[in-house]
């Protein structure tokens, strides 16, 4: 992937110490595991929805930072998980997290299909298939009766999972998410997909099968995307075409992705936390300024820090590592 997206992801980044690093993950990941326990209920229905936001940025950053391959087909995962897990749930009695298993099979389905159609395109083109694809799946879904057409479906009260267990549901797709990632950028695997991405070209001419590290680059991310789109589904109860597979979930994992930094770790995370929690939710109450701030912010972000929030942090330590050893020096 080309211009401003691709560059962001190619900035030198200080990894600093990956012990430290996981310390601080394992930190953060139990302070959010108390959460039920120790904070109120509207904390762990704000908290639920920001774990949403972050393991979907992230699992669109498998393909967009770190493949570059520019999705815009991600709200079709969200949409197959959701509507996978209701029907299962509604139709056979499944239980839910039988339900959320399979709706991981139809997403990694659904994902090698597209990856067939339209992996071997390249930058404009895929954004353009992959858009394709997702409006395709919505037309289909608002004018099939049997998952309820425009009128959408109900989860029964009595098959919804506890609000705990959404949350912790929630939670294990962030870990589950970033894991993934931790992996891409450390593993022999991970390196040809950066490889592809960077000079597909080049990677080629080395041996590396681009087509193939896309493909199963895409699979995991479309895996990951529908299980979170069954969390979802438990989350919201009422499943309506338009909130499942309409484009604002795609559009939120890429400007969360942008903003707190393509192609890392961190970046999601933080990208998901600036603009849910500190855009939307603070001004749930003023939309259009919440729009217009969001957007300004990814402008400015593209203008002055490429790298993203986390790539800017990661700058300012670098340069203050720089200074703190010429003092000693």
């Amino acid at each position: 992937m080309s211009g401003t997206l691709g560059r962001a992801a190619t900035w030198p980044r200080l990894r600093g110490r990956a012990g430290g690093g996981a310390l601080v993950a394992a930190g953060a990941v139990a302070a959010l595991a108390i959460v039920p326990t120790a904070g109120s209920s509207s904390a762990r229905t704000t908290l639920t929805t920001l774990l949403v936001y972050a393991a979907l940025a992230q699992a669109w950053n498998l393909v967009g930072g770190y493949a570059g391959q520019l999705s815009l087909g991600h709200s079709a995962f969200v949409g197959a998980g959701g509507y996978t897990a209701a029907m299962l749930v509604i139709e056979t009695g499944t239980p839910a997290a039988a339900a959320v298993a399979l709706s991981a099979v139809v997403g990694a389905g659904l994902a090698l299909v597209i990856s067939l159609v339209l992996i071997r395109l390249r930058e404009a083109y895929v954004a353009i298939g992959s858009l394709a694809v997702a409006l395709a799946l919505l037309a289909w879904m608002v004018t099939w009766e049997h998952t309820g057409g425009s009128r959408g479906l109900n989860i029964p009260l009595g098959e919804l999972p506890g609000l705990d267990t959404i949350y912790y549901a929630a939670l294990a797709c962030v870990v589950g998410a970033s894991l993934v990632a931790w992996w891409l950028e450390r593993s022999s695997f991970g390196l040809r997909v950066m490889a592809v991405r960077d000079n597909e070209n080049g990677a080629r001419a080395v041996g590396v099968n681009g087509t193939a590290v896309k493909a199963i680059v895409m699979v995991v991310s479309g895996t990951l995307t529908a299980v979170i789109g069954a969390v979802v589904a438990f989350n919201q109860i009422a499943l309506v075409p338009e909130n499942f597979f309409g484009l604002q979930w795609v559009i939120n994992m890429i400007i969360m992705t942008i903003i707190g930094g393509l192609g890392t770790v961190a970046g999601p995370l933080i990208g998901a936390g600036v603009v849910y929690w500190g855009i939307q939710k603070q001004l749930e109450s003023q939309p259009e300024i919440a729009v217009t701030l969001t957007g300004a912010l990814v402008i400015v972000v593209i203008v002055l820090a490429p790298a993203g929030i986390w790539g800017a942090l990661e700058r300012v330590a670098g340069w203050v590592a720089r200074m703190m050893r010429a003092r000693r020096t």
